[in-house]
């Protein structure tokens, strides 16, 4: 089990660091953004995983290679873990459901840069597929004894969630008194104040609520400990 987490991770890791790579090769198509990329919910989330991944990673290094447990961590990363998938599976979900299939993005992002000789398409999929495999794949090089011990019931993940949002939301508001603009088009749409907090509340209701799938996936994959 050990030397397949560290495959795992290192798996995990070196996908999610190509793919925040890949998109830093994209211009920022926000020009002026107060954070630069970091407007851009997908940069963060690519963050988030690349942090968790990379101190999963970290564990499992100093267990396996090093001889040596950082308990605080490994629990930390296993804790952490229903937070992190659900993250990963709303990056791959909302990309393909609702900004793919639009035919305004592909006009007026896709092919302009494509013509200019960035591999827009590539970068796309490279920085918005791998993540919901990699969270449920994680799944199965989880420590049993910690998984049980460390992740909490789905409702106490919900004020994570919510400090997020607040966060993500301060950013896009500030942003918008700065600049005069939404990072997201469709939103220069919205003709009342309710119908962004609409908007916020389900993309962040969404997020946790896939996280409470991830948590189910890995109590359903991860058998539990015989007591003694």
């Amino acid at each position: 089990m050990g030397m397949m987490q560290l495959a795992v991770q290192s798996l995990c890791l070196a996908l999610m660091t190509y793919a925040i790579f890949c998109d830093f090769q994209i211009p920022l198509l926000f020009q002026g953004a107060v954070l630069g990329k970091g407007i851009y919910l997908t940069h963060q989330t690519l963050w988030i995983l690349v942090t968790y991944f990379g101190l999963g990673f970290i564990a499992s290094v100093s267990r396996e290679i090093l001889g040596k447990r950082f308990n605080a961590l490994e629990g930390f990363v296993h804790w952490s873990s229903p937070m992190a998938g659900g993250f990963g599976l709303f990056l791959t979900i909302m990309f393909y459901a609702l900004v793919w299939p639009n035919a305004g993005f592909h006009e007026n992002v896709i092919k302009p840069l494509e013509k200019q000789g960035i591999p827009m398409t590539y970068y796309q999929h490279v920085i918005h597929s791998p993540s919901i495999g990699l969270v449920l794949l994680e799944c199965l090089a989880k420590r049993p004894e910690l998984v049980y011990a460390k992740v909490e019931p789905a409702l106490a993940y919900f004020k994570y969630f919510v400090i997020f949002g607040a966060w993500y939301v301060f950013v896009l508001r500030y942003n918008f008194s700065v600049t005069g603009g939404w990072p997201y088009p469709f939103m220069s749409e919205f003709t009342a104040e309710w119908q962004h907090w609409v908007f916020y509340t389900f993309c962040f209701g969404f997020i946790w609520l896939l996280g409470v799938v991830h948590r189910s996936v890995l109590l359903a994959v991860t058998r539990k400990p015989k007591t003694k």
